[in-house]
């Protein structure tokens, strides 16, 4: 599965506070399940999964991660920010507030990964990920808010 370090290179990449504390960004994968293609010699399939995302002792304000989560999700499950009945049941959050200046952040996300298994010419598997199909009005939105694509 490639989404969950992805997601956390971008956040980490986009917040000077967790790249300084990566430990305080935990990713759990849970609820996996394995949706294998029924055609005939094929050995593609797709990951179902809940990724859970923990921010641990965050003093910024929550709308910072969410930004950098909504930029990540415009390129890597874009489903779950532009179709309403997926980001109703796929983006959830829980808050805990533990001082007047921290709090933990629990994200959890439905995604999904798309795995084509061709092979080489002595007869080994190859194993190659899909990439999401890149959306223009999401890419020009992102461009027009400074995030990076």
């Amino acid at each position: 599965m490639k989404k969950p370090e992805r997601l956390r290179a971008a956040l980490t990449d986009a917040m000077p506070d967790l790249a300084r504390d990566p430990d305080r960004l935990i990713l759990f994968v849970v609820n996996g399940k394995l949706r294998a293609r029924h055609t005939q010699g094929s050995l593609s399939y797709a990951f179902t999964y809940d990724l859970e995302v923990l921010v641990k002792d965050f003093a910024g304000e929550p709308a910072e991660v969410f930004a950098h989560l909504c930029a990540w999700l415009a390129r890597e499950q874009q489903e779950l920010i532009s179709n309403p009945e997926k980001q109703a049941a796929g983006l959830k959050f829980e808050v805990e507030y533990l001082t007047h200046v921290t709090l933990d952040i629990l994200i959890t996300l439905a995604l999904t990964e798309d795995v084509i298994v061709t092979h080489d010419e002595a007869g080994k598997p190859v194993v190659t990920y899909i990439q999401e199909p890149e959306n223009e009005w999401i890419t020009g939105a992102l461009l027009e808010l400074g995030m990076p694509i």
